[in-house]
């Protein structure tokens, strides 16, 4: 028997690494392609000739057609722009991961002309360490960062070096956390719109854990914003002679769930597309303790009448062992479909200024 357990813990952790090292992989990568130029001929060995130049790029409307950097004995990685755009607590409730109730046209539209990664996992099941994962491209044991108060830094970041590789790079939004305007890492701008002075107040007037809001404009939330100035910014780094990189973070569908309340009534009736059994609605048993973490809240609030009224009943949270119940699954599940519709809404922004400025010859766009 603890030969058997022993096999099975050396599987799942064979696992584990196979699928970090993907993630890791990917962001080296991204990297090294925007290597600067002092180390062309290592990079040459590695991946190919590739234009690692900062001059200035083609014009939008005589970008080279992509297919043009490809001959019959060798692939040449041509040089782009980048836009990431960072979703907190994103997985994949999306149409394009064949959950049909789901209304995410923009997803749809950019996966059209993208490659869609169906092996993709958070490093972390918490907003802060799998973010310094992903832009530092290592693992959580190596940077150190478990929870909410811990940096990224001395570590390395890709942002900070495309910037130091000679691209203007902005960032608006929530990319990192605490960090601010650093100009090591955003040379060209950064806006972030005080979303953590943001957050503490909207936890306050919330009257339920998930609050569909039927009285604030949708112009006032915070990824409404997020949006309109990163296709600000965009339309002004196009029009510099460097290339650039963009860095786009919304703050939903990560808790607090507070959404604009159309976007709650698309799925109000549609709990039948997420029922789940006694035992999926528990915390999985062969997880480590260290990797759960319960939302910040330590109860949940029910919601009364959709949210318009402070709820009246709630329950403790924490325990590892304890199920969630189906109310409290419906409740959550509801406001996260609605977060996303509305976060879906935001990335359409942004590719319309891609289409409106021909800028998918020359602009590589992760998501």
């Amino acid at each position: 028997c603890r030969l058997q357990i022993v096999d099975s813990r050396l599987e799942n952790l064979q696992k584990r690494i196979k699928m970090e090292a993907i993630m890791s992989v990917f962001i080296f990568m991204v990297v090294m392609q925007c290597e600067a130029a002092n180390n062309a001929n290592l990079l040459k060995k590695m991946i190919g000739s590739i234009n690692i130049s900062p001059k200035r790029k083609a014009s939008p409307s005589k970008a080279t057609n992509v297919n043009s950097h490809y001959t019959s004995n060798q692939t040449v990685l041509k040089q782009n722009n980048l836009i990431l755009i960072m979703f907190d607590d994103l997985r994949p409730e999306l149409s394009i991961y064949g959950r049909t109730h789901m209304v995410t046209p923009n997803f749809e539209r950019l996966a059209k002309r993208s490659v869609v990664f169906d092996y993709a996992f958070a490093q972390v099941a918490v907003c802060n360490p799998s973010r310094d994962s992903l832009l530092t491209g290592l693992r959580p044991d190596t940077v150190g960062t478990y929870n909410f108060q811990h940096s990224f830094r001395p570590h390395l970041t890709f942002p900070t070096q495309l910037a130091r590789s000679g691209y203007n790079t902005a960032g608006i939004g929530k990319i990192f956390h605490w960090d601010g305007s650093d100009k090591d890492i955003w040379n060209y701008y950064q806006w972030d719109n005080d979303w953590y002075k943001y957050q503490f107040r909207e936890n306050n007037y919330m009257n339920s854990t998930a609050m569909p809001d039927n009285i604030t404009s949708e112009t006032s939330f915070r990824d409404h914003q997020f949006a309109e100035r990163a296709v600000h910014t965009l339309e002004k780094l196009i029009l510099e002679p460097k290339y650039f990189f963009l860095g786009v973070g919304f703050k939903l569908p990560h808790l607090a769930l507070h959404v604009p309340y159309q976007y709650y009534q698309i799925y109000k009736d549609k709990s039948r597309y997420w029922k789940l059994s006694k035992k999926e609605m528990r915390y999985p048993s062969t997880s480590p303790e260290v990797s759960y973490r319960c939302c910040a809240e330590h109860q949940f609030r029910f919601m009364k009448d959709d949210g318009a009224m402070k709820y009246n009943r709630s329950v403790l949270l924490g325990d590892m062992n304890t199920a969630f119940t189906q109310e409290i699954h419906d409740e959550l599940m509801m406001s996260y479909c609605a977060a996303i519709t509305f976060a879906d809404k935001q990335v359409g922004k942004l590719l319309d200024v891609m289409d409106r400025h021909n800028l998918w010859q020359n602009t590589t766009v992760v998501l």
